[in-house]
């Protein structure tokens, strides 16, 4: 969803929901390669995510940030600068940006953000699906994890419909007092959302948390079994060492918490940004650098985490 001040609602982060398909991998593409080796591979990745409506998404959102980045850098750290230098006595005058890359700069930022919000009209489709396709027998002894699925998929229709109204409204199709309406519900429905994404991304790392350990606790009971005198053989210390399969496992799940990490640091930045606009932080002393840098870290986590996704689908 694209929030108030140029943001994006993104897609439920959290582990447990399904996640979107990848464009399978063509037999030319297999023979590039095979032949080419991991270089054209990454440049295939970029092609695929490209494809996809959400990496064309994630690619405009880094644009879009970069140039905010370089906006605002220019604007609040130059001042900051220049008195450093007076401070020591140096008479340098630091360098502004150029007005017409200033308002190149602008272009892009307004143009990313319109074009984010036009090719994700109907996305509130996407949610509607996952909502249609929850099972009740995935969690069937935690009802309550279950519901607060269904209420995630839920708000999230809920807010790509505002999303969407909003959307109407920035490009003429409905008055300008209906964005004005619906832009800051849109904000509010995201807000929510991402409490919801918390929830469920808290109870996903509980889940692999507690197989970790149950994992760990296996290999310790096998490495401290012992071995009867009369089957020991001169291979037999191997047994004292955690299996392949048992080590194997135990680095899945560690590769799963990491990416659980990743999520819980992306909707905190996500959360930061959106509360800029929920309680008007801006109007209330904060720096426009807190979403500037939020919105930056956020797009660059989704866009490597889809970029990775989809080079390890198609090449592993």
């Amino acid at each position: 969803m694209v929030a108030a001040s140029n943001g994006s609602r993104p897609q439920a982060d959290a582990v447990a929901l399904p996640s979107k398909p990848v464009p399978a991998m063509t037999s030319s593409d297999e023979e590039l390669h095979a032949h080419h080796g991991p270089i054209v591979g990454r440049v295939l990745a970029m092609h695929h995510a490209l494809i996809l409506t959400d990496g064309r998404d994630k690619m405009f959102k880094l644009t879009q940030f970069s140039a905010r980045m370089i906006l605002w850098s220019a604007a609040t750290l130059r001042p900051q600068l220049q008195q450093f230098l007076e401070s020591y006595g140096k008479d340098v005058e630091v360098p502004d940006l150029p007005v017409p890359l200033q308002k190149r700069l602008n272009s892009i930022v307004a143009a990313m953000s319109l074009t984010r919000k036009v090719i994700r009209t109907f996305h509130w489709l996407e949610p509607i699906e996952k909502m249609v396709e929850v099972d009740p027998a995935v969690y069937p002894d935690d009802r309550v994890r279950h519901n607060m699925l269904v209420i995630n998929h839920i708000v999230g229709t809920a807010c790509n419909v505002a999303d969407d109204i909003n959307c109407l409204a920035k490009i003429g199709v409905l008055s300008s007092k209906t964005g004005k309406l619906w832009g800051p519900r849109a904000s509010q429905l995201w807000f929510t959302c991402i409490w919801l994404d918390l929830y469920e991304n808290t109870m996903s790392f509980l889940d692999v948390y507690t197989l970790k350990k149950t994992a760990l606790r296996r290999n310790l009971r096998k490495a401290e079994s012992p071995v009867p005198l009369h089957k020991r053989q001169p291979t037999t210390m191997s047994v004292l060492l955690p299996s392949k399969s048992s080590t194997g496992t135990v680095q899945q799940l560690d590769t799963r918490l990491r990416a659980i990490y990743t999520i819980y640091f992306k909707l905190l930045m996500d959360l930061i940004y959106c509360s800029y606009d929920v309680f008007h932080l801006e109007g209330k002393g904060w720096d426009q650098g807190w979403q500037v840098w939020t919105g930056l870290i956020s797009a660059w986590i989704g866009a490597h985490k889809l970029y990775g996704k989809l080079r390890d689908r198609m090449f592993n």
